[in-house]
Protein backbone atom coordinates (compact mmCIF):
# COMPACT_ATOMS: atom_id res chain seq x y z
CA UNK A 1 0.00 0.00 0.00
CA UNK A 2 2.56 2.83 1.37
CA UNK A 3 5.40 3.35 3.57
CA UNK A 4 3.05 3.06 6.50
CA UNK A 5 -0.70 1.02 7.34
CA UNK A 6 -3.60 3.17 7.11
CA UNK A 7 -5.44 0.74 9.27
CA UNK A 8 -2.72 1.03 12.34
CA UNK A 9 -3.10 4.68 11.98
CA UNK A 10 -6.55 4.57 12.23
CA UNK A 11 -6.66 2.25 15.04
CA UNK A 12 -4.28 4.85 16.65
CA UNK A 13 -6.73 7.72 15.96
CA UNK A 14 -9.92 5.80 17.16
CA UNK A 15 -7.87 4.59 20.32
CA UNK A 16 -7.15 8.74 21.14
CA UNK A 17 -11.02 8.79 20.23
CA UNK A 18 -10.84 11.34 17.45
CA UNK A 19 -13.05 8.93 15.38
CA UNK A 20 -16.40 7.27 16.72
CA UNK A 21 -16.47 3.66 17.20
CA UNK A 22 -19.94 2.65 16.87
CA UNK A 23 -24.00 3.70 16.81
CA UNK A 24 -25.68 2.24 19.65
CA UNK A 25 -29.40 1.80 19.27
CA UNK A 26 -31.51 4.39 21.88
CA UNK A 27 -33.27 1.38 23.49
CA UNK A 28 -29.83 -0.20 23.85
CA UNK A 29 -27.69 2.23 24.38
CA UNK A 30 -25.60 2.60 27.37
CA UNK A 31 -24.57 5.73 29.32
CA UNK A 32 -20.87 7.32 28.60
CA UNK A 33 -20.90 9.27 31.80
CA UNK A 34 -22.48 9.04 35.38
CA UNK A 35 -23.51 12.38 36.25
CA UNK A 36 -26.61 14.19 35.89
CA UNK A 37 -26.94 17.74 36.62
CA UNK A 38 -29.89 20.25 35.72
CA UNK A 39 -28.61 23.53 34.43
CA UNK A 40 -30.54 26.58 33.11
CA UNK A 41 -30.37 27.10 29.26
CA UNK A 42 -31.85 30.09 27.13
CA UNK A 43 -33.21 29.91 23.84
CA UNK A 44 -33.41 33.67 22.12
CA UNK A 45 -34.32 34.52 19.10
CA UNK A 46 -31.70 36.65 16.96
CA UNK A 47 -32.86 40.09 18.05
CA UNK A 48 -32.40 39.07 21.89
CA UNK A 49 -35.97 38.45 22.78
CA UNK A 50 -36.84 35.39 24.53
CA UNK A 51 -37.97 32.68 22.84
CA UNK A 52 -41.05 31.75 24.43
CA UNK A 53 -42.50 28.18 24.39
CA UNK A 54 -40.15 27.25 22.03
CA UNK A 55 -39.88 23.02 21.58
CA UNK A 56 -36.23 21.94 22.64
CA UNK A 57 -35.42 18.21 21.70
CA UNK A 58 -32.42 16.52 22.73
CA UNK A 59 -31.94 14.00 19.94
CA UNK A 60 -29.15 10.56 20.64
CA UNK A 61 -26.73 11.43 17.43
CA UNK A 62 -25.16 8.57 16.61
CA UNK A 63 -27.96 6.14 17.58
CA UNK A 64 -30.59 8.27 15.82
CA UNK A 65 -30.84 5.56 12.30
CA UNK A 66 -30.97 2.98 14.69
CA UNK A 67 -34.02 4.32 16.74
CA UNK A 68 -35.43 4.90 13.67
CA UNK A 69 -35.06 1.99 12.20
CA UNK A 70 -36.48 0.08 15.56
CA UNK A 71 -39.46 2.29 16.02
CA UNK A 72 -37.80 3.58 18.59
CA UNK A 73 -37.46 7.51 19.57
CA UNK A 74 -34.22 9.39 19.42
CA UNK A 75 -35.55 12.51 21.78
CA UNK A 76 -33.77 11.55 24.87
CA UNK A 77 -35.32 14.63 26.51
CA UNK A 78 -38.55 16.84 24.99
CA UNK A 79 -38.55 20.47 26.83
CA UNK A 80 -40.82 23.69 26.71
CA UNK A 81 -38.90 27.03 26.96
CA UNK A 82 -40.64 29.74 29.57
CA UNK A 83 -41.15 33.00 29.51
CA UNK A 84 -37.59 34.03 29.13
CA UNK A 85 -36.74 31.65 26.98
CA UNK A 86 -35.45 29.15 29.68
CA UNK A 87 -35.51 25.16 29.45
CA UNK A 88 -34.01 23.05 32.01
CA UNK A 89 -31.68 20.76 30.56
CA UNK A 90 -30.57 17.60 32.55
CA UNK A 91 -27.19 17.00 31.71
CA UNK A 92 -27.52 13.05 32.50
CA UNK A 93 -24.42 11.29 30.50
CA UNK A 94 -22.76 14.62 29.76
CA UNK A 95 -20.33 13.06 27.10
CA UNK A 96 -22.59 11.44 25.37
CA UNK A 97 -23.02 12.32 21.63
CA UNK A 98 -26.23 14.53 20.94
CA UNK A 99 -27.94 17.14 18.28
CA UNK A 100 -29.88 19.36 19.64
CA UNK A 101 -33.19 20.52 17.88
CA UNK A 102 -35.29 23.56 18.66
CA UNK A 103 -38.29 25.09 17.27
CA UNK A 104 -40.08 28.50 17.89
CA UNK A 105 -42.85 29.67 16.21
CA UNK A 106 -40.55 32.44 14.43
CA UNK A 107 -36.84 30.97 14.38
CA UNK A 108 -35.26 27.66 15.08
CA UNK A 109 -31.77 25.74 16.01
CA UNK A 110 -30.04 22.51 15.34
CA UNK A 111 -26.91 22.17 16.31
CA UNK A 112 -25.60 18.42 15.38
CA UNK A 113 -22.85 16.04 17.51
CA UNK A 114 -22.57 17.68 20.33
CA UNK A 115 -22.20 16.81 24.10
CA UNK A 116 -24.66 18.56 26.81
CA UNK A 117 -21.44 19.29 28.95
CA UNK A 118 -20.29 21.42 25.61
CA UNK A 119 -23.85 23.02 25.62
CA UNK A 120 -23.66 26.93 25.38
CA UNK A 121 -25.79 28.35 28.36
CA UNK A 122 -27.44 31.08 26.23
CA UNK A 123 -28.29 29.81 22.40
CA UNK A 124 -29.35 32.17 19.32
CA UNK A 125 -31.95 30.79 17.04
CA UNK A 126 -31.81 31.00 13.16
CA UNK A 127 -33.90 32.20 10.55
CA UNK A 128 -35.78 29.16 9.16
CA UNK A 129 -35.01 28.10 5.83
CA UNK A 130 -37.67 26.07 3.73
CA UNK A 131 -36.74 22.86 1.57
CA UNK A 132 -38.47 21.79 -1.22
CA UNK A 133 -38.68 19.40 -4.29
CA UNK A 134 -39.77 16.32 -6.61
CA UNK A 135 -38.76 13.08 -7.20
CA UNK A 136 -38.04 11.90 -11.06
CA UNK A 137 -39.15 8.32 -10.91
CA UNK A 138 -43.18 8.28 -10.17
CA UNK A 139 -43.46 4.68 -9.76
CA UNK A 140 -40.48 4.27 -7.07
CA UNK A 141 -41.26 7.36 -4.69
CA UNK A 142 -41.09 7.03 -1.39
CA UNK A 143 -44.14 7.56 0.94
CA UNK A 144 -42.19 10.06 3.94
CA UNK A 145 -38.83 11.81 4.02
CA UNK A 146 -36.75 12.09 6.94
CA UNK A 147 -33.96 14.81 8.01
CA UNK A 148 -30.78 12.76 9.66
CA UNK A 149 -30.28 13.38 13.23
CA UNK A 150 -33.79 15.40 13.39
CA UNK A 151 -37.78 14.86 14.04
CA UNK A 152 -37.77 16.70 10.67
CA UNK A 153 -40.36 14.50 8.41
CA UNK A 154 -42.81 15.01 5.64
CA UNK A 155 -45.55 13.10 3.65
CA UNK A 156 -44.92 12.30 0.17
CA UNK A 157 -47.54 15.44 -1.81
CA UNK A 158 -48.74 15.39 -5.49
CA UNK A 159 -46.85 14.50 -8.09
CA UNK A 160 -44.08 13.07 -5.67
CA UNK A 161 -42.93 16.50 -4.21
CA UNK A 162 -41.74 17.18 -0.69
CA UNK A 163 -42.06 20.56 1.16
CA UNK A 164 -41.01 21.81 4.46
CA UNK A 165 -41.82 24.64 5.03
CA UNK A 166 -40.13 25.47 7.79
CA UNK A 167 -36.34 23.78 8.84
CA UNK A 168 -33.86 24.73 11.04
CA UNK A 169 -30.40 26.02 8.94
CA UNK A 170 -27.96 22.98 8.87
CA UNK A 171 -26.74 19.96 6.68
CA UNK A 172 -28.47 16.74 6.50
CA UNK A 173 -29.19 13.87 5.15
CA UNK A 174 -32.34 13.42 2.92
CA UNK A 175 -34.08 10.21 3.70
CA UNK A 176 -36.66 9.14 1.67
CA UNK A 177 -38.22 5.81 2.82
CA UNK A 178 -41.20 3.64 1.93
CA UNK A 179 -43.54 0.94 3.86
CA UNK A 180 -44.42 1.24 7.65
CA UNK A 181 -41.89 2.11 10.25
CA UNK A 182 -39.99 0.14 12.02
CA UNK A 183 -40.05 -2.18 8.95
CA UNK A 184 -38.98 0.43 6.44
CA UNK A 185 -36.58 0.62 2.82
CA UNK A 186 -34.66 3.71 2.52
CA UNK A 187 -35.66 4.43 -1.11
CA UNK A 188 -33.47 7.52 -1.67
CA UNK A 189 -30.82 9.06 0.12
CA UNK A 190 -29.14 12.74 -0.67
CA UNK A 191 -27.77 15.30 1.24
CA UNK A 192 -29.00 19.13 1.69
CA UNK A 193 -27.41 22.39 3.65
CA UNK A 194 -30.06 24.57 4.42
CA UNK A 195 -28.72 28.53 5.22
CA UNK A 196 -31.22 30.92 7.04
CA UNK A 197 -33.63 32.17 5.41
CA UNK A 198 -33.26 30.62 1.99
CA UNK A 199 -35.88 28.89 0.29
CA UNK A 200 -34.02 25.61 -1.30
CA UNK A 201 -35.43 23.41 -4.45
CA UNK A 202 -34.06 20.52 -4.77
CA UNK A 203 -33.94 19.01 -8.32
CA UNK A 204 -31.30 16.19 -7.04
CA UNK A 205 -33.23 13.96 -5.46
CA UNK A 206 -33.14 10.80 -6.84
CA UNK A 207 -35.77 7.95 -5.77
CA UNK A 208 -33.08 4.66 -6.64
CA UNK A 209 -32.95 2.20 -3.33
CA UNK A 210 -29.82 1.01 -4.36
CA UNK A 211 -27.65 3.88 -5.10
CA UNK A 212 -26.17 4.93 -1.48
CA UNK A 213 -24.70 8.99 -1.89
CA UNK A 214 -21.34 8.85 0.00
CA UNK A 215 -20.79 12.83 -0.31
CA UNK A 216 -21.57 15.94 -2.44
CA UNK A 217 -19.72 18.15 -0.38
CA UNK A 218 -22.91 20.26 0.23
CA UNK A 219 -21.58 20.82 3.96
CA UNK A 220 -18.05 21.64 2.96
CA UNK A 221 -15.21 19.08 3.42
CA UNK A 222 -14.60 16.83 6.72
CA UNK A 223 -17.34 14.70 7.19
CA UNK A 224 -18.36 13.19 4.09
CA UNK A 225 -22.57 13.75 4.01
CA UNK A 226 -23.16 10.11 4.88
CA UNK A 227 -21.42 11.14 8.23
CA UNK A 228 -24.67 13.18 9.10
CA UNK A 229 -25.81 9.76 9.66
CA UNK A 230 -22.23 8.18 10.59
CA UNK A 231 -20.17 10.61 12.51
CA UNK A 232 -16.63 8.94 12.17
CA UNK A 233 -17.08 8.66 8.51
CA UNK A 234 -14.67 11.80 7.66
CA UNK A 235 -12.38 12.56 4.81
CA UNK A 236 -8.57 12.00 5.38
CA UNK A 237 -5.60 12.80 3.42
CA UNK A 238 -1.50 10.77 3.52
CA UNK A 239 1.07 11.82 2.30
CA UNK A 240 5.12 10.84 3.24
CA UNK A 241 5.06 14.16 4.61
CA UNK A 242 1.72 14.14 6.85
CA UNK A 243 -1.26 13.10 7.68
CA UNK A 244 -4.99 15.18 7.79
CA UNK A 245 -7.07 14.11 10.10
CA UNK A 246 -11.03 15.59 10.93
CA UNK A 247 -11.56 16.44 14.35
CA UNK A 248 -15.01 16.45 15.03
CA UNK A 249 -14.84 17.67 18.47
CA UNK A 250 -13.11 20.72 17.15
CA UNK A 251 -14.59 20.75 13.67
CA UNK A 252 -11.31 21.69 12.02
CA UNK A 253 -8.43 19.55 10.15
CA UNK A 254 -5.73 17.76 12.78
CA UNK A 255 -2.37 17.84 11.06
CA UNK A 256 0.56 15.24 12.24
CA UNK A 257 3.45 15.15 10.76
CA UNK A 258 5.07 12.31 9.25
CA UNK A 259 8.95 12.33 10.01
CA UNK A 260 10.27 10.95 6.57
CA UNK A 261 12.49 13.31 5.11
CA UNK A 262 10.19 12.94 2.01
CA UNK A 263 8.69 16.09 0.63
CA UNK A 264 5.39 14.30 -1.08
CA UNK A 265 2.39 16.33 -0.21
CA UNK A 266 -1.66 15.96 -0.05
CA UNK A 267 -4.02 18.56 0.75
CA UNK A 268 -7.66 18.95 1.35
CA UNK A 269 -9.77 21.96 0.61
CA UNK A 270 -13.23 23.13 -0.70
CA UNK A 271 -13.05 24.29 -4.35
CA UNK A 272 -11.16 27.89 -4.46
CA UNK A 273 -13.37 30.65 -4.90
CA UNK A 274 -17.03 29.55 -3.75
CA UNK A 275 -19.06 30.95 -1.32
CA UNK A 276 -21.23 27.64 -0.73
CA UNK A 277 -18.40 24.36 -1.67
CA UNK A 278 -19.87 22.30 -3.21
CA UNK A 279 -16.91 20.19 -4.56
CA UNK A 280 -13.77 19.15 -2.97
CA UNK A 281 -10.05 19.86 -4.31
CA UNK A 282 -7.68 17.13 -3.55
CA UNK A 283 -3.97 18.17 -4.77
CA UNK A 284 -0.98 16.44 -4.26
CA UNK A 285 2.90 16.15 -4.90
CA UNK A 286 5.19 13.49 -5.32
CA UNK A 287 9.00 13.45 -4.53
CA UNK A 288 10.87 11.05 -6.85
CA UNK A 289 13.60 11.51 -4.14
CA UNK A 290 11.20 9.36 -1.52
CA UNK A 291 11.22 5.47 -1.51
CA UNK A 292 7.80 5.32 -1.68
CA UNK A 293 6.25 8.48 -2.94
CA UNK A 294 2.35 8.61 -2.19
CA UNK A 295 -0.14 10.81 -2.17
CA UNK A 296 -4.02 9.82 -0.49
CA UNK A 297 -7.55 11.04 0.19
CA UNK A 298 -9.69 8.34 1.43
CA UNK A 299 -12.89 7.75 3.83
CA UNK A 300 -11.99 5.15 6.52
CA UNK A 301 -14.93 2.71 7.51
CA UNK A 302 -13.07 1.27 10.34
CA UNK A 303 -13.60 4.13 12.42
CA UNK A 304 -17.09 3.05 12.32
CA UNK A 305 -16.84 -0.90 12.15
CA UNK A 306 -13.57 -2.48 13.23
CA UNK A 307 -14.65 -5.31 10.97
CA UNK A 308 -15.32 -3.08 7.92
CA UNK A 309 -18.08 -2.79 6.06
CA UNK A 310 -19.72 -4.97 3.16
CA UNK A 311 -20.05 -3.86 -0.35
CA UNK A 312 -20.49 -7.07 -1.85
CA UNK A 313 -23.59 -5.84 -3.67
CA UNK A 314 -22.01 -2.57 -5.44
CA UNK A 315 -22.28 -2.97 -8.83
CA UNK A 316 -20.10 0.38 -9.58
CA UNK A 317 -19.19 4.10 -8.60
CA UNK A 318 -19.70 7.14 -9.74
CA UNK A 319 -18.99 10.61 -9.55
CA UNK A 320 -18.00 14.05 -11.38
CA UNK A 321 -14.31 14.89 -11.75
CA UNK A 322 -11.73 17.43 -13.17
CA UNK A 323 -8.42 18.15 -12.82
CA UNK A 324 -4.87 16.88 -13.71
CA UNK A 325 -3.03 13.79 -13.29
CA UNK A 326 -4.13 9.78 -13.37
CA UNK A 327 -6.02 8.84 -10.05
CA UNK A 328 -6.59 5.58 -9.17
CA UNK A 329 -9.23 4.94 -7.23
CA UNK A 330 -8.74 2.10 -4.34
CA UNK A 331 -11.17 -0.05 -2.34
CA UNK A 332 -8.74 -1.65 0.55
CA UNK A 333 -9.97 -4.79 1.91
CA UNK A 334 -9.08 -7.13 5.08
CA UNK A 335 -8.44 -10.04 3.03
CA UNK A 336 -6.50 -9.09 0.58
CA UNK A 337 -4.73 -6.00 3.15
CA UNK A 338 -3.97 -9.51 4.85
CA UNK A 339 -3.20 -11.57 1.94
CA UNK A 340 -0.33 -9.06 0.37
CA UNK A 341 0.52 -7.12 3.09
CA UNK A 342 -1.24 -4.03 2.25
CA UNK A 343 0.40 -3.74 -1.40
CA UNK A 344 -2.61 -5.17 -3.57
CA UNK A 345 -6.50 -3.62 -3.64
CA UNK A 346 -9.15 -3.61 -6.06
CA UNK A 347 -8.67 -0.38 -7.94
CA UNK A 348 -9.41 1.35 -11.03
CA UNK A 349 -7.23 4.10 -12.49
CA UNK A 350 -9.22 7.53 -14.12
CA UNK A 351 -7.09 10.01 -16.24
CA UNK A 352 -8.24 13.60 -15.19
CA UNK A 353 -8.65 16.14 -17.99
CA UNK A 354 -9.82 20.33 -17.53
CA UNK A 355 -13.42 19.04 -18.66
CA UNK A 356 -16.02 18.36 -16.35
CA UNK A 357 -16.50 14.57 -16.44
CA UNK A 358 -19.29 12.28 -15.12
CA UNK A 359 -17.81 9.05 -14.37
CA UNK A 360 -19.37 5.96 -13.81
CA UNK A 361 -17.31 2.73 -13.46
CA UNK A 362 -18.69 -1.13 -13.27
CA UNK A 363 -17.72 -3.40 -10.67
CA UNK A 364 -16.59 -5.75 -13.12
CA UNK A 365 -14.00 -2.93 -14.38
CA UNK A 366 -11.81 -3.24 -10.88
CA UNK A 367 -8.94 -4.86 -11.34
CA UNK A 368 -6.66 -6.32 -7.85
CA UNK A 369 -3.64 -4.34 -8.47
CA UNK A 370 -0.30 -4.71 -7.82
CA UNK A 371 -1.36 -8.16 -9.41
CA UNK A 372 0.25 -10.19 -6.47
CA UNK A 373 -2.83 -12.29 -6.35
CA UNK A 374 -5.62 -13.23 -8.62
CA UNK A 375 -9.17 -12.24 -8.57
CA UNK A 376 -10.08 -16.06 -8.89
CA UNK A 377 -8.09 -16.58 -5.10
CA UNK A 378 -9.89 -13.52 -4.24
CA UNK A 379 -12.97 -12.72 -6.13
CA UNK A 380 -14.67 -9.25 -5.23
CA UNK A 381 -17.84 -10.71 -3.71
CA UNK A 382 -15.92 -12.31 -1.23
CA UNK A 383 -13.17 -9.69 -0.14
CA UNK A 384 -15.60 -7.01 -0.54
CA UNK A 385 -17.62 -8.59 2.72
CA UNK A 386 -14.96 -6.16 4.95
CA UNK A 387 -14.29 -3.18 3.42
CA UNK A 388 -12.00 -0.78 5.30
CA UNK A 389 -11.87 2.28 3.22
CA UNK A 390 -12.03 4.19 -0.35
CA UNK A 391 -8.59 5.76 -1.43
CA UNK A 392 -8.02 8.39 -4.22
CA UNK A 393 -4.38 7.97 -5.03
CA UNK A 394 -2.11 9.41 -6.96
CA UNK A 395 0.83 7.28 -7.76
CA UNK A 396 4.60 7.71 -8.74
CA UNK A 397 3.90 4.98 -11.45
CA UNK A 398 1.41 6.80 -13.78
CA UNK A 399 2.44 10.60 -12.34
CA UNK A 400 5.89 10.77 -12.83
CA UNK A 401 6.46 14.22 -13.71
CA UNK A 402 3.03 15.47 -13.00
CA UNK A 403 3.06 18.21 -10.45
CA UNK A 404 1.19 19.30 -8.76
CA UNK A 405 -1.64 16.84 -9.44
CA UNK A 406 -5.10 17.59 -8.98
CA UNK A 407 -8.95 15.91 -8.21
CA UNK A 408 -11.88 18.50 -8.15
CA UNK A 409 -14.52 15.73 -7.45
CA UNK A 410 -18.41 15.78 -6.66
CA UNK A 411 -21.53 13.90 -6.31
CA UNK A 412 -19.81 10.55 -4.78
CA UNK A 413 -22.14 7.59 -5.19
CA UNK A 414 -21.84 3.89 -5.21
CA UNK A 415 -24.86 1.43 -6.62
CA UNK A 416 -26.06 -1.51 -5.81
CA UNK A 417 -25.23 -0.22 -1.92
CA UNK A 418 -27.98 0.01 0.63
CA UNK A 419 -28.45 2.40 3.87
CA UNK A 420 -28.80 -0.75 5.26
CA UNK A 421 -25.71 -2.78 4.50
CA UNK A 422 -24.05 -0.48 6.98
CA UNK A 423 -26.04 -0.86 10.04
CA UNK A 424 -24.22 -3.28 12.45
Amino acid sequence: MHAFSLLSIFSFVFLTGLLSCERVPLSQGPGTGTGTETINTYALLSDGRPAIGASVRIIDATGWFDSIDIGASPVLQDLITDSLGRFAIVKTNAAKSVNVQIDHAEQGLFIPFTTLSNLDDTLRLQTYASYTGSFRIDDQAPRQVLLSGTIYQTAIGPTNAINFNKVAPGAYMVLGVSGSMPQFQVATCGAVTLYPGVASVDTALNSSFDRLLIDNFENGVGPTALGNLIPSLNWYAVSNTDLILWDKTTKSWDTRMNPSGCSSTATLSPVSGATSPTAMDFSGTLDANCSGPYSIAGISFVGFNPKGVDFSTMTGFSFTAHGKGIIWVRFETKMLDTATNGQSNYTYPIQLTDTVTNYFVPVDSLRILPAIQSPWQFPWSVVSKNLIDIEFEFSIKTNSGVTPMQLIIDDFYVNGVHLEDLKL
